[in-house]
């Protein structure tokens, strides 16, 4: 198929997920395959050949086929800048909650995925950006490129989750690089669920009153498996939180949006239920929080807990 060939009337859902550069194209195919409610998946990138890696059923060339993709963040950022009407078609008309997927630190994404916001600003779309951080270690330049698209971001959108590969080193000390990169994307993909599958019982009102203005979003995710599953999924999650010294030196309250994952065969038991609840709820505001519970069909045993933060005054 040619990247660019679909019409914007192709896009029938009102949620769209919109991966950026080439880790978020790859990751937004990868979604398509996690039974995601009414959602149109979209991968966008100057790049063609990043684009033919990912199997995101809709694609987005910025630009023309051929052309050589420059190294520099600004150029891209100008490039992106020169595509927006292309942006605006795949926008416009029929979106009420836009999600995007970027690796921040890359040329490609950092520079477009900015453009993307200020547009879906100015459409009045409610927007969430969900990115990763580098890693330190790979260098000075890299970091400060993904601190800048993460600034842009801040300003530009209503919610902006961060998964730093840093901080998932720090859970996990002794974790090897390859693992690393895998909890990330098990993360991204929990946590757009976590914000996403409460589609499917209705609340859309719900979901866009939480992301609303809502800035820095935070996310935990745990397993638990064995008698005490639920305590342990609950516990996982909660420490998998991670919090910068700003946050934790804040007044506002935490407000919650829980999901509790399992499969229909082995349904989480009324006890089970409290003790996730109990564990959960002492994080934030029981009663401005929102609690959903999704099955699926397999034979597996553990049981899932996601939870997404956001702070209120």
């Amino acid at each position: 198929m040619k990247l660019h060939s679909f019409k914007p009337t192709a896009l029938r859902s009102k949620v769209k997920l919109l991966g950026v550069g080439g880790s978020g194209s790859l990751m937004a195919g990868c979604l398509t395959a996690c039974n995601l409610p009414d959602v149109d998946v979209i991968a966008c990138s100057t790049d063609a050949y990043a684009l033919r890696k990912s199997i995101a059923p809709y694609k987005l060339l910025l630009g023309q086929e051929g052309t050589d993709t420059d190294q520099r963040t600004d150029v891209n950022y100008t490039a992106a800048l020169a595509c927006v009407q292309q942006i605006r078609s795949a926008l416009e008309g029929s979106t009420d909650l836009l999600v995007l997927l970027v690796g921040l630190g890359g040329v490609i994404g950092t520079g477009t995925v900015p453009v993307v916001a200020r547009l879906a600003r100015e459409l009045g779309i409610p927007t969430v950006a969900v990115v990763t951080m580098p890693f330190e270690f790979e260098g000075k330049i890299k970091m400060e490129q993904a601190r800048w698209g993460l600034a842009a971001l801040v300003e530009r959108c209503d919610a902006v989750l961060v998964h730093d590969l840093q901080d998932l080193l720090r859970l996990s000390p002794k974790i090897g690089l390859d693992e690393v990169y895998a909890q990330a994307d098990e993360r991204i993909s929990q946590s757009v669920q976590t914000l996403l599958e409460p589609l499917k019982a209705g609340a859309t009102t719900e979901v866009l009153r939480f992301v609303k203005g809502a800035g820095r979003l935070h996310f935990g995710f745990g397993t638990g498996r064995g008698e005490n599953r639920a305590r342990q999924a609950a516990c996982r999650a909660v420490h998998s939180l991670t919090w910068d010294q700003e946050q934790l030196l804040s007044t506002a309250q935490p407000q919650l949006f829980m999901r509790v994952a399992f499969s229909q065969n082995y349904p989480p038991t009324v006890k089970e239920q409290r003790t996730m609840v109990k564990s959960l709820g002492t994080l934030g505001r029981a009663e401005q929080s929102k609690l959903l519970y999704t099955d699926d069909a397999t034979w597996r045993q553990e049981i899932d807990c996601s939870v997404l933060i956001r702070f209120v005054e």
